[in-house]
């Protein structure tokens, strides 16, 4: 039970029980299951402490990793821009029928 309840934190348990005569067998099974927690005792502990050396050095690592994945995201989203540009650009552009330059050239020659 030690080892399901315990460890770093605090635990807290509520037992509901039912004076009823027909759930007396469950109400006996949860007030012999509380009177098993009251006796567990755990004593929370702090993971690491605010000012070490080591965490700071990983808060750094991290900041770094942080700051080129933005930079390279604002990388993307320079390229997208360029490419939404691009393709904006060749849409908008006045569209010829190849058909209607072979005709012209067509007459040129018949001429």
């Amino acid at each position: 039970l030690r080892d399901s309840l315990g460890g770093n934190c605090r635990t807290t348990l509520v037992a509901c029980v039912w004076p009823a005569a027909n759930h007396l067998d469950q109400t006996i099974g949860t007030l012999k299951f509380a009177t098993r927690m009251r006796c567990v005792e755990n004593t929370p502990v702090v993971n690491a402490s605010k000012g070490s050396r080591a965490t700071g050095i990983v808060v750094e690592r991290l900041q770094r990793q942080v700051a080129a994945l933005k930079e390279e995201l604002a990388m993307r989203d320079v390229v997208a821009q360029g490419l939404f540009e691009a393709r904006r650009h060749a849409v908008s552009a006045p569209q010829t029928d190849p058909d209607a330059d072979a005709d012209a050239d067509a007459d040129a020659y018949t001429a």
